[in-house]
């Protein structure tokens, strides 16, 4: 059965979870490589990962792994001890066009983070200040598609906030995620069905905050204008 997850509500779950199974930074480089040829199949069984995790591994490919945005869905293969094998993907795109979507994917990453990334001078809250601004006016919420059908997948993904700097929720929170784990800031994607909308969980200073950059966009857009409503929350 291909896994498509619906969105998942508690912050943190998932990766907490398959850090019982793995460690977390290893699989990450492995998935990020092991795919970025856009293989049939992935062999994963050196992780020993029971099939009882499976739901775990898909949350972290979809809302952990922001680069893995060519990966539409995937089965898996497992052997008779009950551990996962391989994972088997589709894909939205073939390999020669993830590969120069990436590249492009990198580049503009590497613009949001010009004067950020490396910057000792800069605190934590300011380098996730400066990467919330620079997202919600460098991106535009992508209304009209959605409303009149026509937005592309695309638009789901941190690439459509990176490249064709349009997105909804899921790509906001996604490309945030990323670019805060470029700096070395702890953050998780976050979401809630009842409000069918997405964020980030953010972890500076020993203390955990929600950050939300897509209602910090107004809408409709407004040239060079971000609002700080949703900059580091609590809870309550």
């Amino acid at each position: 059965e291909a896994l498509r997850p619906k969105l998942h509500n508690s912050a943190g779950q998932t990766v907490d979870g398959l850090k019982a199974y793995v460690d977390i930074d290893e699989f990450r480089k492995y998935l990020i490589e092991g795919f970025s040829t856009c293989p049939t199949e992935l062999n994963i069984s050196k992780f020993k990962i029971p099939t009882s995790a499976i739901s775990l591994v898909a949350s972290y490919m979809w809302y952990e792994t922001p680069e893995l945005f060519q990966i539409n869905s995937f089965s898996y293969s497992y052997n008779s001890s009950g551990i996962i094998i391989s994972l088997k993907p589709s894909y939205h795109y073939n390999s020669n066009e993830y590969s120069q979507m990436l590249n492009a994917f990198k580049k503009n990453a590497d613009k949001l983070l010009d004067g950020i990334k490396g910057n000792s001078n800069l605190t934590d809250v300011e380098k996730a200040l400066l990467i919330h601004d620079r997202i919600a006016v460098w991106c535009e919420y992508d209304n009209e598609r959605l409303n009149n059908g026509t937005m592309p997948q695309a638009s789901y993904s941190a690439y459509g906030v990176l490249v064709n700097k349009f997105a909804v929720c899921m790509g906001y929170a996604l490309a945030y995620d990323y670019l805060l784990f470029q700096v070395g800031i702890d953050s998780e994607y976050c979401s809630s069905d009842l409000l069918n909308h997405a964020w980030n969980i953010v972890h500076v200073n020993n203390s955990t905050y929600h950050v939300d950059v897509t209602w910090d966009d107004p809408l409709p857009d407004k040239s060079g204008y971000v609002k700080h409503t949703n900059f580091l929350r609590s809870t309550n």
